[in-house]
């Protein structure tokens, strides 16, 4: 938790545009969560298309072979200066986690 609100408050200082994503291992509730949504917008919130699920990305594990991904826990977030327009996640289960894809327009401050 601490390194996450270390993030954030880097974050809330920079001033020019930016973006962020990756693997932040945690869902889409919660804490650390609120800690991201509040100052950035999550791109699959506001405009994903589908479920949004990333993990378990492959069919390696039972759980996987039976329930699919069932967890979204990797994000592409627009800060200042973006608005997301599309976001979906891939269909194909050759990694750990399923890729994010996601479209952003330059957004009006």
């Amino acid at each position: 938790m601490a390194l996450s609100k270390s993030l954030a408050d880097a974050l809330e200082r920079e001033k020019l545009p930016y973006l962020v994503g990756g693997d932040f291992n945690m869902p889409d509730h919660g804490q650390m969560y609120r800690l991201f949504s509040q100052k950035m917008t999550d791109a699959f919130a506001a405009a994903g298309n589908g479920w949004g699920m990333t993990f378990p990305g492959t069919k390696d594990s039972r759980a996987g072979r039976v329930l699919g991904p069932w967890l979204r826990i990797d994000y592409l977030f627009a800060g200042r200066g973006w608005k997301p327009v599309d976001c979906r996640t891939a269909d194909d289960v050759r990694s750990q986690h399923r890729a994010v894809f996601a479209r952003f327009e330059p957004a009006p401050e």
